[in-house]
């Protein structure tokens, strides 16, 4: 996998860490400037609560599972909430 796009579910919580440390808000403090600013402002005080609630590899990999995503010898793919 990359930074961004994992290869498997348990990979979904760091993607998600790199996205939103260093993308979305980098280190410097500045929010991507191509998010909305309405998504920017959102996302600031989303940012300020963290809370461990909720967080964690299993939990990302199990959410994953519930929206149809599956581990597959190619990584994941999406198949469907059947």
């Amino acid at each position: 996998g990359s930074a961004y796009f994992p290869s498997s579910l348990l990979g979904l919580y760091q993607s998600a860490q790199n996205m939103a440390l260093y993308h979305i808000n980098a280190q410097d403090g500045s929010i991507c400037k191509d998010m909305p600013i309405n998504e920017r402002e959102e996302f600031s005080t989303l940012m300020s609560c963290k809370s461990s609630v909720g967080g964690g590899k299993s939990y990302w990999a199990s959410a994953g599972r519930s929206i149809g995503l599956v581990d597959t010898p190619n990584g994941i793919l999406f198949q469907g909430n059947n």
